[in-house]
Order: C-alpha cells, then sequence, then structure tokens
C-alpha cells in the first residue's frame, strides 16, 4: 500500500505487489485497506511478490558491487566477494 510519488510506482504493481493510490486519496486508501483485511489470499500473495521484488532490486552485495565498479574504486577482479565486507561490520547484522 502506497501512494503514486516519487520512484514508488517503479517498486509496486498495482494490484499485483501491491495498491497504489493517489496522494491525499483517503477515500482509496481506506478501500484498499479494507481490501487486504478481507482477503487473505491477495494480501498474503502481494506480500510474497513485494519480497521477491524487494530481495531482486536490493540485494546488499550486488548493490555494493555495482557502485564500487562504477566508481572506479577497485578494479572488477579486485571487488571483494562478496562486497559486503567493504561495510562497516556493525551493518552487516543489519542485511536485508
Amino acid at each position: 500500500m502506497a501512494t503514486r510519488v516519487g520512484g514508488i510506482p517503479e517498486l509496486i504493481t498495482d494490484g499485483a505487489s501491491g495498491f497504489l493510490v493517489e496522494r491525499g486519496d483517503v477515500g482509496a486508501m481506506s478501500q484498499r485497506v479494507l481490501e487486504l483485511l478481507n482477503d487473505d489470499e491477495a494480501r498474503i500473495r502481494m506480500g510474497q511478490l513485494g519480497c521477491e521484488i524487494v530481495q531482486a532490486k536490493f540485494q546488499l552485495s550486488k548493490n555494493v558491487t555495482q557502485l564500487v565498479r562504477s566508481y572506479g574504486i577497485l578494479p572488477s577482479e579486485q571487488v571483494p566477494s562478496p562486497a559486503s565486507d567493504l561495510l562497516h561490520p556493525a551493518l552487516e547484522t543489519h542485511a536485508l
């Protein structure tokens, strides 16, 4: 459940991985919340698809590797594997 602002519509496909409503449309937001509360199957399906999308698009090691390569910090063959080795140790416990 989200509003159609910024990059959110790139992550959520309305009716498939969640619901999108216009910013400020309280009625539409309320209606969609009630739909999810009353439809266990849709809620579970959308939640699972949303998780799959986030896992595919936001893999920490993949994103760090791409960032390191794009800035030329290390040559391609020297990028640590996993790239999360470049992060502060305190962040390791917060994997996505």
